[in-house]
């Protein structure tokens, strides 16, 4: 396909159609090939883009979308969903070569609901009990470990009772604790055949910021729904949340149903990790669309100081920093910000600036020469602690010492004879 023609890709590649649950199930095809040897990594995405409007007609018309607009997941008043456009990927990783680690996938499963009397696109909540109960006992996960759920609800009126009845007699039989439920489709309504990896990188974020977003439109719970709430608890108000095992389903109109169990990573940074500035400034360049889109992330930099991470950074320079092409799709503003550290414990400081391009001509490259007359004892020290400038400084030094000249001495001696014409000759 077009993908792997484009990145040179030779493993598995192909295109999921199981309507809503596509991308999930990718995720599930890509866990297998993987511990089977297919593969040592994986990209899994999911794509929905409205562009037949005819087509949501034909749901309301059904009963299959929102008439008012809304997505009411799990609420008294659902009448149906509203259609969401998201594009969303994840990369996995064989745990021992890593990097940039977000979660670890425990176990994934699919399961179908087979022939029912109700009809074919009817869900079946004992198909749904047996998948979750059948992914956590191969994964040999504890049920009641499970400590935060995030839930397919789309605010259909069959849909959402089915799923509460199977997540509640999967996961909370003889459960001494409530179990809180994420409902992302409230939120940015259904992708369908994205909804599950939009499920997964909320997940991402929740563990990533140790809160959950609440569920929105949710006035009154359905009563079908309510009489299992608790031990069920769906998020209403933005709540903090200490990681731990977390249950994601997804589901597809035609009883295909996908369920995936996740851990998070339990890693704090090191100071290591948090030293981008004790040496040298630290300077970060973004672009953007707008000047708030720059300050938005200069304010989380400022924030944040214990998240602000060389990884951080090092994401932050591959997704955002100028380019000249990146200019071309949009992105004129450009922001600059230097980070240095404050004497004892005066933490960091920041300055920062941001400005439009006017043109999109290619700007002249300068060259500035400061002519004689600029030397001074240690005048390399500082920027020895710049491994690329260290790395060069000992190679020439080692080329010059055939003439009997010490170039470490010149460049990084306190001593004023350093400088004597004669050496600098």
């Amino acid at each position: 396909n077009r993908l792997s023609f484009m990145f040179d890709f030779h493993g598995p590649s192909m295109s999921i159609d199981v309507a809503c649950a596509a991308s999930m199930v990718a995720l599930d095809l890509a866990v297998t090939d993987m511990r089977l040897g297919k593969c040592d990594n994986a990209i899994v995405a999911g794509v929905s883009v409205n562009l037949q409007p005819f087509t949501n007609h034909i749901y309301q018309v059904n009963g299959i979308g929102s008439k008012e607009g809304m997505s009411r997941v799990w609420d008294q008043d659902a009448n149906g969903y509203v259609r969401g456009e998201t594009v969303a990927s994840l990369f996995l990783q064989k745990a021992p070569g890593a990097k940039r680690i977000y979660a670890t996938v425990l176990h994934a499963r699919t399961n179908i609901d087979g022939y029912k009397i109700s009809g074919m696109f009817f869900p079946s909540s004992e198909s749904q009990y047996d998948l979750m109960v059948t992914t956590y006992r191969e994964a040999g996960v504890d049920p009641h470990d499970v400590n935060y759920f995030e839930g397919h609800g789309t605010g259909t009126k069959v849909g959402d009772p089915q799923e509460a009845k199977a997540i509640l007699e999967a996961y909370c039989k003889d459960r001494a604790t409530t179990l809180p439920v994420g409902l992302l489709k409230s939120n940015i309504g259904h992708g369908e055949g994205a909804s599950g990896v939009a499920s997964l990188a909320k997940l991402m974020i929740v563990y990533e910021n140790k809160r959950i977003p609440a569920n929105i439109n949710m006035n009154t719970l359905k009563s079908d729904i309510a009489t299992m709430c608790p031990p069920l608890v769906p998020v209403t108000k933005n709540r903090d949340y200490e990681p731990g095992i977390a249950g994601v389903n997804s589901f597809g109109i035609g009883g295909v149903n996908c369920h995936a169990l996740f851990k998070p990573v339990a890693r704090e940074p090191t100071k290591e990790d948090l030293n981008i500035c004790d040496k040298i400034p630290r300077l970060v360049t973004v672009c953007g669309r707008t000047e708030e889109a720059i300050n938005h992330i200069y304010e989380f930099i400022e924030r944040n100081p214990t998240r602000t991470t060389k990884d951080f950074l090092a994401l932050l320079g591959e997704t955002v920093n100028p380019t000249q092409a990146i200019y071309s799709t949009g992105f004129p503003y450009r922001g600059s910000m230097l980070i240095k550290q404050g004497k004892q414990q005066a933490g960091r400081q920041y300055s920062r600036q941001v400005t439009k391009l006017e043109s999109q001509k290619h700007r002249p490259i300068c060259y500035f020469f400061s002519g004689m007359g600029s030397q001074w004892t240690g005048m390399a020290k500082s920027l020895m602690d710049v491994p690329v400038f260290a790395e060069t400084i000992h190679m020439a030094a080692d080329i010059l010492k055939q003439f009997s000249i010490d170039l470490l001495y010149v460049l990084l001696s306190d001593d004023p004879r350093a400088l004597d014409e004669k050496i600098l000759q």
